[in-house]
């Protein structure tokens, strides 16, 4: 018996992981464009 996950378990894990954790990863986006956001709003009042 091979030992090992053949192409097609790889695929599916692949798939449920994306699934898992594709919210997390648009959370993490989200919250970069705020920093960006808030760290332009204070460059601008501190330029003023």
């Amino acid at each position: 018996m091979p030992e090992g996950f053949s192409a097609t378990e790889v695929g599916k894990e692949i798939g449920q992981h994306a699934r898992e954790h594709g919210h997390a990863q648009r959370h993490a986006r989200l919250i970069s464009i705020v920093e960006a956001v808030l760290l332009s709003v204070v460059t601008i009042t501190a330029a003023w």
